[in-house]
């Protein structure tokens, strides 16, 4: 009776933080203050795996925090709980797996080991200074797909139905606007939900680097699943309806169990039970990795480090600090919170090292002048804390083979006038010009002041021309 009612307990737990981070989701963003609390990145700051990752690739305890070490603590304690009782993409899978009550196949699974081997290539990875490995965190894939194509999706499907049904634009949170990877990363979700028709919980099981460090933590965790052999009638129930591989009859494996405790509400004989203990009652079932497997793995790593290695330089958000791609895990809440969506996400065209992380899209929108909400946002300390007057992401370029005062000789003082820097980084020059019946006339042009310029992109957003006659480019001291 009471594993039944812990059963209950774990299902209002998931539903609570897959809640808490539907709210958490929508409330990051601008709405009237960029100063907002570390609460909004919640998840992602007790994220073991992504910040463990960053820790490494960065070489500092800095992204480390108190949420990070009170998460490590009770995995150590409760073991891999964090998979059945918290993780929101894992309860989507569940309800997934719950809706299409999908049969049990008869195949050939998939060896556990292979997210181990995953998770030591990421690591590997990590020692290098290659923070990539954040693009599997399945907090990251769960945030980004909302924000980059669910959440865009949702209000412009309500933005026109309001149209036809005035009170759904109430509902229309904000002004509807597009990202690049939507297809991508909407696409990488919903995949990883169809998994579930395979096997339920496919990706927790057998692909996700979380949980294989999650497995890692909880190997010697206080909670010991027990079977009374005196009661029990070896009938394999507890096996058949594990959502974990954790098999608690046949060799009962403490990284893989999610504490689900469902093995013991099915159990005809009430022969299992959990209770505190530094030992185990049963032998635990081994992943069987192999020398080779592990070596090879490695090699592997090693050897794709000059293919991920991303030498083009790129425009970053403001505050990014030099090992910014080590340090970024690559959640997108810098991408959500932007309130001009310039902050766009790097397709692998890139270079896989960047693939992921946010740059400076100043060919869609820019930055604003006075926002300072990304530092917040950021986890990680990515990046770094800046002021208005601190902003230094790029340096603006004027083409004068395609600037109207330049080329053609006709007045325009776009970028000058919409440039938001105080002292003004575009300054109007008097230059001679010849009209096409050669007369010659002095009209005022744009040059940019490199130490006055803070890259923030409106004077190419702005540009009247096409192709822009002024782009912004990645600063080099």
């Amino acid at each position: 009776m009471k594993y039944r009612l812990l059963r209950w307990l774990r299902r209002a737990s998931q539903i609570f933080f897959l809640g808490l981070f539907v709210y958490l989701f929508l409330k990051t963003g601008f709405f009237g203050t960029d100063r907002v609390s570390p609460w909004l990145s919640l998840f992602f700051r007790t994220d073991l795996y992504a910040i463990s990752l960053s820790a490494l690739a960065s070489r500092t305890l800095q992204v480390l925090s108190l949420f990070f070490l009170a998460m490590l603590a009770l995995t150590l304690i409760f073991g891999r709980f964090f998979c059945g009782w918290v993780c929101p993409l894992g309860t989507l899978n569940a309800l997934f797996s719950y809706v299409f009550r999908v049969k049990k196949r008869r195949y050939k699974k998939p060896p556990l080991k292979y997210k181990y081997l995953l998770l030591l290539v990421i690591f590997v990875g990590g020692l290098y200074g290659l923070g990539f490995g954040g693009i599997l965190d399945p907090l990251s894939i769960l945030f980004k797909a909302m924000a980059l194509a669910v959440h865009p999706s949702g209000n412009y499907i309500l933005e026109k139905m309001s149209k036809f049904l005035p009170f759904l634009g109430n509902y229309t949170l904000v002004e509807p606007h597009g990202f690049y990877g939507a297809l991508t990363w909407g696409s990488l979700l919903l995949a990883i939900l169809l998994l579930n028709l395979v096997e339920e919980r496919f990706w927790c099981k057998y692909i996700c680097p979380y949980g294989a460090l999650l497995s890692l933590f909880s190997k010697g965790n206080t909670l010991k699943l027990k079977i009374d052999w005196d009661r029990c009638t070896r009938c394999g129930i507890c096996d058949a309806v594990c959502p974990a591989s954790a098999t608690p009859f046949t060799g009962w494996k403490p990284g893989e169990c999610y504490q689900c405790f469902r093995c013991h509400s099915v159990c005809p004989e009430d022969a299992i039970y959990t209770s505190p203990s530094l030992s185990l009652q049963q032998k635990p079932a081994p992943v069987n990795l192999k020398r080779r497997e592990v070596l090879l793995a490695a090699a592997a790593s090693l050897l794709t480090l000059p293919l991920v290695r991303a030498e083009r330089k790129v425009l970053r958000p403001p505050g990014a600090v030099k090992d910014f791609t080590s340090r970024c895990i690559r959640c997108g809440e810098c991408m959500k919170g932007c309130p001009t969506s310039v902050l766009q996400p790097m397709g692998i065209l890139w270079g896989f090292e960047n693939y992921g992380t946010p740059r400076l899209a100043t060919e869609l929108s820019y930055c604003e002048y006075d926002c300072l909400l990304c530092q917040y946002l950021c986890p990680t300390g990515a990046i770094g804390k800046f002021t208005p007057k601190t902003k230094k992401m790029g340096v603006a370029r004027v083409d004068r083979s395609i600037c109207l005062p330049f080329a053609y000789g006709k007045e325009c003082i776009v970028c000058e006038e919409h440039c938001p820097v105080p002292s003004k980084a575009i300054k109007l020059i008097d230059v001679d010009t010849i009209t096409p019946d050669g007369k010659r006339f002095k009209i005022k042009a744009p040059v940019v002041k490199d130490d006055l310029c803070i890259g923030c992109g409106i004077c190419e957003n702005k540009c009247p021309q096409s192709p822009k006659a002024i782009r912004v480019y990645p600063w080099e001291e």
